[in-house]
């Protein structure tokens, strides 16, 4: 609990810079926007995500989609999340982010040794340049 109410605080306190910045853009992972870490690692959330993911999903999965049901500072500040598709746990909670805040999923070949594999990482990375661009004017 000591660990999850630092990363409340820690929002808290961000807050008082906000005056400063247009977008704040949660990140799994911003031009002209601010990245806010969202995975979490905190074990309080893990229940609350379980109530819509399967328990067997990886715990930072669960923690980091807890804090969001559980709205977190994190979450609340952020004005778009952004998630890549590294397992199927990080697919499924890409779903249900996509149910409470706008939701840009970020598709990652898992391989890197074909041609295909890195030709859609470029058009992935392009893509989000582009809609990062759109996203902060």
């Amino acid at each position: 609990m000591e660990d999850y109410g630092r990363q409340i605080a820690e929002a808290a306190a961000f807050i008082g810079h906000l005056g400063q910045v247009r977008e704040l853009v949660g990140d799994f992972l911003a031009a002209g926007a601010v990245p806010i870490r969202l995975c979490s690692g905190c074990q309080e959330p893990i229940a609350t995500a379980e109530e819509v993911l399967p328990r067997n999903f990886c715990p930072a999965i669960k923690s980091s989609l807890g804090m969001l049901l559980a709205n977190s500072p994190h979450f609340a500040l952020a004005d778009v999340l952004i998630t890549p598709t590294t397992c199927d746990g990080k697919k499924k909670m890409a779903e249900v982010l996509a149910e409470h805040k706008p939701t840009w999923v970020l598709e990652v070949p898992h391989t890197t040794v074909t041609q295909p594999a890195r030709e859609l990482w470029l058009a992935e990375i392009r893509n989000l340049k582009k809609n990062l661009e759109e996203f902060t004017g």
